[in-house]
């Protein structure tokens, strides 16, 4: 059995250099994250344009306007979004003009339409407006030819539509991994079978697939496998197709758990198989080529915590991410907690809120079978394998599960 910190360690080790890049469609490639940096290919704005429905004039024109003594211009034009007036806006003349339209040639300065009375041909400026005002400049946002967007960046909504107002279609980015996802156990039933004595649903298969969504990833899901050694292989060698390969259930020590026994006779390195944490102690990683394989335990909470701890990392690693890890904030302990020691703690809390502080207590039963007590919580408490207890009102870390 090996520690925390030195599973993570080889886990990080034999995932170093794996994944690589792939060319999406802008659409396509939410939450991915760039593989290269991306130049603006134009200047955004385009061309000179109106920030409000008015009149494009010149300042000179208009300066000394006011409500007693207004301006009178001829009305010359008129330019709508995606039109451009060949007339130029000369001395005495406004060019009618809505947002987004094109400033004609002559104009500096867009009076807003609420200053303005139209009569006919003729506009009455009731309001001296500066030079400049109102119009949005030509590269006033992005100039031609500089970075917009660097290496590393997630692709968000904001920039897909950045990228299309560029005229961007495809992206260079940090290709999603292919995880396999394969539960076993004849206890199992799927969720929409009736239940029957002896048996259980397969939560830990939707609990997986959840989490592997979570990360933006569609997994490929295995058919699930009974308690044989033969059909544990086949769906094994099936899932070592893929960049990822979870299992869960069968890596304990009773006479059916053949998982660890047929990821060695399929040419699986096995690196570790168990690892001092509470709970999710049996869990197997090891590698095959470029296949990276989680044995992760059959009881549901530790499925998912060993997820969130050995798992998600490497696929967002995998897709160029930095935030691998579950964001952490400080919080106060709320209640007494005394534990065993020997192995780390990962104990389901649940923070609230008061006078402007986070409190925490544990969100009901701990046992790793008890899926409820996961579902109420909203962060984990850490606990180190040497404390026995930790008082009320102690300062902790709490990782953050959203």
């Amino acid at each position: 059995m090996i520690d925390i910190v030195k599973a993570k360690e080889i886990i990080d080790r034999e995932s170093q250099g794996l994944g690589g890049m792939e060319e999406v469609s802008i659409v396509n490639g939410l939450n991915s994250v760039l593989f290269s940096d991306i130049y603006a290919n134009t200047d955004l704005p385009p061309y000179d344009r109106s920030a409000m429905d008015g009149y494009a004039v010149r300042s000179e024109d208009i300066e000394k306007a006011s409500e007693d003594i207004p301006i009178a211009l001829n009305i010359i034009d008129m330019v709508l979004a995606g039109s451009v007036s060949e007339k130029e806006a000369g001395h005495g003349k406004a060019i009618k003009i809505m947002t987004g339209g094109k400033v004609p040639a002559g104009a500096d300065t867009v009076v807003m339409k609420e200053f303005t009375e139209e009569d006919g041909d003729i506009v009455k400026v009731y309001k001296g407006v500066t030079k400049g005002k109102n119009i949005c400049y030509r590269g006033e946002d992005i100039k031609k030819g500089r970075i917009v967007l660097k290496k590393g960046s997630k692709i968000t909504p904001a920039v897909i539509a950045l990228c299309a107002s560029l005229g961007i279609s495809k992206v260079s980015v940090y290709k999603k991994p292919k995880v396999a996802i394969l539960t076993l156990g004849n206890e199992l039933l799927d969720i929409d079978e009736e239940l029957r004595d002896g048996k259980i649903r397969d939560s830990n298969k939707y609990a997986l697939i959840s989490q592997v969504n979570e990360c933006g990833i569609y997994p490929v899901i295995l058919e699930r496998a009974d308690d044989t050694f033969e059909d544990i292989y086949k769906k094994v060698i099936e899932g070592l197709n893929w960049d990822l390969l979870l299992t869960s259930g069968g890596i304990s020590v009773g006479d059916f758990d053949l998982v660890k026994k047929v990821f060695e006779e399929a040419g699986v390195k096995i690196f570790f198989d168990k690892v001092a944490i509470k709970p999710g102690k049996p869990i197997v990683f090891g590698k095959k080529d470029k296949t990276l394989v989680f044995g992760l335990p059959g009881n549901p909470v530790s499925t998912m915590i060993t997820f969130y701890e050995f798992v998600k990392p490497v696929i967002l690693k995998f897709m160029g991410r930095e935030d691998i890890s579950l964001r952490e904030t400080e919080a106060i302990l709320d209640e007494d907690i005394t534990i065993k020691p020997g192995r780390v703690k990962i104990l389901r809390v649940r923070t609230i809120k008061r006078d402007n502080k986070i409190f925490v207590s544990m969100s009901g039963h701990q046992g790793s079978a008890n899926l409820l007590s996961l579902a109420l919580s909203d962060a984990f408490l850490k606990i180190p394998a040497d404390k026995t207890e930790i008082k009320r009102g102690t300062k902790v870390t709490i990782q953050l599960l959203s």
